[in-house]
């Protein structure tokens, strides 16, 4: 413990330990799911999706209501001009990862994705 105000010691400290304690962890499988997310990205702008990749409750949901509407909605915006992973994380025994969707047209969307521990995504959030 030190007096911030009568010593530079703790600003020291903290501009050795920070780096140490902050470090951000590098994601082991990012490239794997970067390719992953833009391909079911794509196959939801067709209406589809594959199913061997979803929990069973994510599998659930994409019912042929929610894909016809995807694919309304999505298909209309084109291809992604960039579709890049902005971080990752563990949260309740699951990977959290970001992404962000820059269209052609300039338009941004947001999508958060978690993994359970044997790989298949529990969710696929696109906003």
């Amino acid at each position: 413990m030190t007096n911030l105000d009568g010593s530079s010691a703790a600003r020291l400290i903290t501009d050795q330990v920070a780096p140490l304690i902050l470090a951000e962890k590098e994601d082991p499988e990012a490239a794997q799911r970067l390719e992953q997310a833009r391909r079911i990205f794509g196959d939801l702008q067709e209406g589809k999706i594959d199913r061997s990749i979803l929990s069973s409750d994510a599998a659930s949901y994409f019912t042929p209501q929610v894909l016809a509407d995807a694919k309304s909605s999505l298909q209309p915006l084109g291809a992604p001009a960039t579709f890049e992973q902005m971080a990752f994380g563990q949260r309740g025994g699951m990977t959290y990862r970001y992404f962000r969707i820059v269209l052609a047209s300039g338009k941004t969307l947001t999508l958060s994705t978690f993994s359970l521990p044997n790989g298949k995504l529990s969710q696929y959030l696109i906003q």
